[in-house]
């Protein structure tokens, strides 16, 4: 048998400020672009969803290219929603992959003048080098196995689950060849994705994501807190309470692997007699 590997990773990060009118203002001023101790800021000129977005940018260096700029995520504030009324920075995508540019979040938030106020969206993804999902679905129909999902509990193989969505991909041949699942809540602001990363790896250019097989193929498992109040739950269950130590922590593998483990079980738990186990546990037996 193949060694086990893993990585575990964040893939997407919102983190939320607090700043003073002052600097609010400063911001707003910005035309095209400034550069503020040694933070570019350069202005998006329709954004979408806020009043102001930003894209922030830090200066790197190398022997080949010299100095040059390396993109750290989305800078936005100024939303008609009253319960988003805060300045936020959405890190890159591929920043989230780099120790240098994910520790960069300490110096953006002394350079802009920010005060760091909690983490308000966080997804936390495990890659392996095992096919869990063909291990999940010998489990969910596995009759000596009941599972609770979001709370609900089922025995019987028979009964609807409303909560996990199945997709498959492939060919007309074999049109369930790539199989995944979600499991969402309500709001979709809990969710739960598993799914063949290999296939997104190959059809993009995401070559900042380690590959822990080596070769293909590569399985993710991702959670996904898509709001403050889901974060500080799964904090609040793992025993933290500082948000100061969670904005320490974000690039910490044992504390990202007990937040992982803390929300998958509120999102799924398997069930066998009196015994609960985490989905992990059993998916990795």
């Amino acid at each position: 048998m193949k060694s086990f590997k893993y990585n575990i990773s964040l893939d997407k990060l919102e983190l939320t400020y607090q700043a003073s009118q002052q600097v609010r203002d400063a911001l707003a001023t910005i035309e095209e672009s400034k550069v503020i101790n040694e933070i570019t800021v350069v202005r998006v000129e329709e954004p979408k969803h806020y009043q102001y977005e930003f894209l922030l940018y830090g200066k790197d260096y190398d022997i080949a290219r010299g100095e040059y700029n390396r993109a750290i995520g989305v800078l936005y504030f100024g939303s008609l929603n009253k319960n988003r009324q805060h300045i936020y920075i959405n890190y890159n995508n591929a920043a989230l992959y780099d120790t240098y540019l994910l520790a960069s979040r300490f110096y953006v938030e002394e350079a802009l003048n920010l005060q760091f106020y909690r983490v308000s969206k966080i997804d936390i993804a495990l890659d392996l080098n095992r096919n869990v999902i063909t291990r999940f679905y010998r489990l969910y129909r596995n009759e000596t196995y009941s599972l609770v999902i979001l709370n609900k509990r089922y025995k019987d193989l028979d009964e609807s689950v409303k909560e996990v969505l199945h997709i498959s991909t492939g060919t007309r041949k074999r049109p369930f060849k790539n199989r995944s699942f979600y499991i969402e809540n309500k709001d979709k602001s809990l969710a739960l994705r598993c799914y063949n990363k290999s296939e997104e790896l190959t059809d993009s250019e995401k070559e900042y994501i380690p590959n822990v097989s080596g070769k293909l193929p590569m399985y993710r498992l991702e959670v996904s807190l898509a709001n403050h109040k889901n974060v500080a739950k799964s904090l609040s269950q793992l025993g933290v309470f500082d948000a100061d130590e969670v904005y320490s922590k974000l690039q910490n593998e044992e504390f990202l692997f007990s937040l992982f483990l803390i929300t998958l079980d509120r999102l799924i738990r398997v069930g066998k007699g009196r015994k609960g186990y985490n989905l992990l546990e059993c998916l990795l037996q």
